[in-house]
Parts: C-alpha cells; sequence; structure tokens
C-alpha cells in the first residue's frame, strides 16, 4: 500500500475513533430532578406515558419492561426523545465521506508542469489527430482509432 494511502486512512481512523468516543451516549443515568416537579412517566421503548407517582417511579413499563423514565414535561408536548446515537451517526457519516474525497485526492495524478506544451500528428491511415508530449518522441504507439503503428515524430507536421 502506498505511504500516502496509509498516512490518509490512519489520519481518518484516529478522527473517526475521537469522534465516536466523544459523541457516545452516556450509560450513566441522569440526575433525577426535583421529585415535586415530576409530572410523567414514560417508557423509551414503547413511548407510552403515564403520570408520575413515586411507587411507580422504580417499576419497569407493563408492555415492555423497559425501566420507566420520569419527566417534568409530557412527551405529547415536547415530542419524541429521539434516538441518542443520531448525531453520532451523522458526524461519523460526514467524517467517512471526507475520508473518501481525501482518498480520491490522493489517488489523483496531477501534472506537474501544466505550461507543457503538447505536440500533434495525424494517424497516416485515418487522419485521427493524436496528441504527445515531448518526453514520447521516439516511443512507438499506436493509434486508438484504427490500430495503425507509428513512431512519435521528433515534431509534427501539423506545427
Amino acid at each position: 500500500m502506498n505511504r500516502k494511502y496509509a498516512v490518509v486512512l490512519g489520519a481518518s481512523a484516529l478522527i473517526m475513533a475521537a469522534t465516536a468516543w466523544v459523541t457516545y451516549p452516556s450509560s450513566k443515568p441522569k440526575p433525577a430532578a426535583n421529585p415535586s416537579k415530576l409530572g410523567y412517566l414514560h417508557c423509551p421503548k414503547c413511548l407510552r406515558e403515564r403520570m408520575y407517582t413515586a411507587a411507580d417511579a422504580d417499576n419497569p413499563c407493563p408492555y415492555c419492561d423497559k425501566r420507566l423514565v420520569a419527566t417534568e414535561e409530557s412527551i405529547k408536548k415536547t415530542g419524541d426523545p429521539g434516538n441518542p446515537y443520531t448525531l453520532m451517526y451523522v458526524l461519523l457519516f460526514a467524517e467517512s465521506v471526507a475520508a473518501m474525497a481525501a482518498v480520491l485526492l490522493v489517488a489523483h495524478k496531477r501534472h506537474k508542469n501544466e505550461e507543457e506544451d503538447f505536440l500533434y500528428i495525424n494517424c497516416e491511415k485515418c487522419r485521427q489527430k493524436i496528441r504527445y508530449r515531448e518526453q514520447q518522441v521516439g516511443l512507438a504507439a499506436m493509434c486508438r482509432r484504427c490500430g495503425q503503428t507509428f513512431v512519435y515524430p521528433e515534431e509534427g507536421p501539423d506545427e
């Protein structure tokens, strides 16, 4: 593997690992809010909701056995809390697109001399215009259209 590719892919992997580590949702329970302000219990899996009572706060959801979450506002008003992994997935997707763009940028061959002049000749058999560089003078070549073989001349007759 080319060293440039290894550097680009290694840097991309490190950046993506750091992003995943920083944005991964915490498994720690959020600090409990003031119990006097809590008004609702909802299930994060089935999204069913009921009024808050201290006795029901420790019980699991009767429908899916998930732990109930106490909130001050109804999720019917505030909406579904959403997937906690969404931010991480979006950032990792954007970084993977950037990594692919970096690989394409490294893979793209650049001409060293943009000011370089090309020489031109016409194929003797089919008259196809053929472009070549000065470094190719004296090399054997073949017309792409008709297959006629020839040697690139010193100076093209078209110039």
